[in-house]
């Protein structure tokens, strides 16, 4: 095994030549372990995505995927059955701040 460069919340190792990306969400409305049933069930008939784990204390979601349209498709099915991602915030402030 060995890590690749990656962006800041996307971790990448490569195993056999070929590059695994993983990714953490933090998601909204995860209470119990019905709730982590029903988003692995949903989540794991996606292609392109594997090794799905939930962490109910940290409200995460960490999953391995082959290419960022997958990313956008977790948040959409998240969303829809109301487990949407938090949003990043940007703050932007005045050059004199």
């Amino acid at each position: 095994y060995h890590f690749c460069i990656s962006p800041s919340n996307v971790s990448l190792l490569v195993l056999n030549n070929e590059c695994i990306m993983k990714t953490t969400l933090y998601i909204q409305n995860l209470k119990c372990g019905g709730c982590e049933t029903t988003i692995i069930n949903r989540i794991s008939a996606l292609k392109g995505i594997s090794n799905i784990s939930i962490k109910l204390q940290y409200s995460t979601i960490t999953f391995e995927y082959e290419t960022k349209e997958n990313i956008d498709q977790i948040k959409q099915i998240l969303s829809k059955i109301g487990y949407p991602p938090f949003v990043e915030k940007i703050i932007l402030k005045k050059k004199n701040e």
